[in-house]
Parts: C-alpha cells; structure tokens; sequence
C-alpha cells in the first residue's frame, strides 16, 4: 500500500519533532535505537540541522530499501525536493544520489545530500535493532 504525502503542517511538525529528537539525543543518554543511531551519524557529520532534516525524512518514512545496496528516497517538497523520488546506491563505502546530478548537485556531493543521511541513518537504526534482538535471544 503506498504511503499518501505528508501535508504541509504534517512536514513541519515533523521537523520540529525531529529537532527535538536530536537535541534530546545528543544532550541526554537515551538508550533507544533511534537516539543512538542520531549520536553515531553526528560522530561523522557533525551538523545539527542536516541531521534534523535525515531524521525529518526519516520519520516520514521516505526510505524505501530496493536491494541490498539501493533505496528509493520520496522526494519531500518542503524539503526542496523537486522529484518525486530520489535514488540511493552505496558502492563500497561510497554513497551516490540521483540529486547529484541535479543543478547545484555538486554542492549536495560536496556536503552529502540529507537522502543519504537518511538512509544512513536508517541503515544505523535498522542495524543497532538487529543487534540488540540478538543480544537479546541469546539469553
């Protein structure tokens, strides 16, 4: 079933959500997976408000897993999205987004795109999830 856009105030809310989440994730010591996947992300990129916006773009559900190694990213308006979807591929260690061949893409190369954040962060969440459940069953 395909998730309907978020309206207006819906992404704005969000984002004020997301900002709280980051504050309190990096100025307490929450245990939850999200928190600690926001304080492992800030550890390599430490910019609060791009990662406001990974978080907003998270909680909004954008994230879509294709493959292992491919997601699709719904494009959020409010966000400056201008397409409906964006396309992420990690080779190695090395994430590429379809924004990059955007006009100003090389700016979003350059800083590394919140579609990206968004996977990653994702990616970190999912991970600390799996572990924990394993820790867990082997008790």
């Amino acid at each position: 079933m395909r998730r309907r856009d978020p309206s207006r105030q819906e992404v704005r809310e969000t984002l004020r959500q997301a900002e709280k989440l980051v504050k309190d994730a990096l100025e307490t010591v929450k245990t939850d997976s999200l928190s600690e996947a926001i304080r492992q992300l800030y550890q390599v990129f430490p910019k609060e408000q791009w990662l406001e916006r990974a978080v907003t773009r998270y909680l909004l559900a954008t994230v879509e897993e294709q493959s292992r190694h491919t997601w699709l990213v719904k494009g959020v308006p409010e966000l400056g999205d201008k397409k409906a979807y964006y396309l992420v591929t990690q080779v190695g260690d090395k994430y590429e987004c379809s924004c990059y061949n955007a006009p100003f893409g090389w700016t979003r190369r350059k800083n590394i795109c919140t579609h990206i954040a968004a996977v990653m962060l994702y990616k970190r969440r999912r991970y600390i999830d799996e572990y924990i459940s394993d820790e867990n069953n082997d008790y």
